[in-house]
Formats: C-alpha cells, sequence, structure tokens
C-alpha cells in the first residue's frame, strides 16, 4: 500500500515541535526504566542488551527473571506507541535516539526535508530527500538562495 507523505510549510512543522518534544521526553523516559530494569537483572547475574528488550527481543535471560521481563515487554509496547504517535504526526522519523525528525516540503519546486532534532527551540535545519539526514544544513543557506522568499511548501 502506498504512504501517502504530509507536506508541511515552516510554520505549520515548527507547530509541531511542542508535540514532538513531549513524545521524545516520553521515549527517553521509557529508556531510563528499561536500563534500570536491564541493571536490575544484571545484579541478579542476567545480562539483557537494552536494544533487544526495548524492541521486544527478549532472549532466555528473561524467563529467568519474569517480572522483569514483563515490565520490559509492557514499556517496549509502549515505547513502539509512542513511535506511531511520531509517525502519525506526519514527521518522518530519523534518528530516535537523537530525536531527529524530517518534514517533507517544497522549496520553488524541489522536493526536501525540513530537519528538527529534540532540544533545538525550532527548525532550522533542511535536507535533500536522497541526502543523509545528518548532513543537514543551514536553512539561512537556504533562503540565502532565493532572497526575500521565507516561504516553503
Amino acid at each position: 500500500m502506498h504512504e501517502l507523505r504530509k507536506y508541511f510549510d515552516l510554520v505549520e512543522a515548527e507547530g509541531m515541535i511542542p508535540e514532538l518534544e513531549h513524545l521524545f521526553a516520553e521515549l527517553a523516559k521509557i529508556q531510563l526504566k528499561v536500563n534500570d530494569l536491564c541493571r536490575a537483572a544484571e545484579a541478579a547475574g542476567v545480562r539483557i542488551d537494552v536494544e533487544d528488550a526495548i524492541e521486544g527481543r527478549l532472549d532466555c535471560g528473561c524467563r529467568a527473571l519474569p517480572a522483569i521481563g514483563a515490565r520490559i515487554k509492557e514499556l517496549s509496547e509502549e515505547y513502539l506507541d509512542i513511535l506511531d504517535d511520531i509517525a502519525d504526526t506526519g514527521a518522518v522519523l530519523c534518528d530516535v535516539d537523537l530525536g531527529m525528525v524530517g518534514f517533507h516540503t517544497w522549496f520553488f519546486g524541489r522536493e526536501i526535508m525540513l530537519s528538527w532534532q529534540y532540544g533545538e527551540p525550532a527548525i532550522g535545519h533542511w535536507h535533500g530527500l536522497a541526502e543523509d539526514p545528518f548532513e543537514r544544513r543551514s536553512l539561512d543557506l537556504l533562503f540565502a538562495q532565493r532572497p526575500g522568499s521565507v516561504s516553503l511548501h
């Protein structure tokens, strides 16, 4: 099934920042809880890989500590629900650990991605669709290419 893209202008994308900040903060809280549970399991002699735990790929170690395994499974389901909530905003998740998302937009006939990262007060970067999101560039440089233009969409 073809997924429809949502397109944002700069104001619309920046309007999403408070919700995205909240969602990424919730992901971080879950990650801390999972880390604590993994440390508790380690103290009991069982090593649990945090990424495997968060993604619900629990191994036999959790069978030795069923309460910890059950809580990690519960937290991983909450984590995945929040990832779905992020996707539902129309933003494209680029890196969950950094809290980096992109927003599809058009700039003078060229489709690009506005780029925001958790902790940034506003959207200040962009990258091309086929470009690595980690090589994002300043919006100021983009606007310098088209003086007087302040609208993306």
